[in-house]
């Protein structure tokens, strides 16, 4: 029964020793698959940051674009919406200039067959004025 016994154990034994240096072989490639996935995550997250990093300081170079054209363009309104008061002016002193003128046309410079001067300098100052 001994000897059954011993056969048996080596036999065992003799299939076990293949199948631990597998397994030491498998641990071994295990470790390195995680040392090489652990690698790459950081690789990964790494460069992610790196983008996000880059991403954010970009959206804050755009924002402050962003807010000096906005300030521009406020600026800009301003003095547009001055020259439009301007014209607005400009064009209701010109239509005044303008009635003026033809009131003044309606009358005539000669009167009682004599040049009436101030009647022709007002004429002519109003003409100046228009041009």
């Amino acid at each position: 029964f001994n000897a059954k016994l011993k056969i048996m154990h080596d036999e065992a034994t003799s299939k076990l020793q293949p199948l631990e240096a597998k397994m030491a072989n498998m641990e071994t490639s295990i470790k390195s698959y995680q040392t090489q996935r652990k690698m790459m995550y950081d690789t990964l997250v790494t460069h992610n940051r790196d983008d996000l990093l880059r991403q954010k300081a970009r959206s804050r170079d755009v924002s402050s674009q962003l807010d000096a054209i906005s300030s521009e363009q406020k600026a800009l309104q301003g003095k547009r919406s001055h020259a439009d008061d301007k014209r607005i002016e400009l064009e209701n002193k010109t239509r005044e200039i303008e009635a003026q003128i033809q009131q003044h046309a309606q009358t005539s410079s000669i009167q009682g067959g004599r040049v009436n001067i101030a009647h022709a300098r007002k004429k002519r100052k109003l003409d100046e004025e228009y041009e």
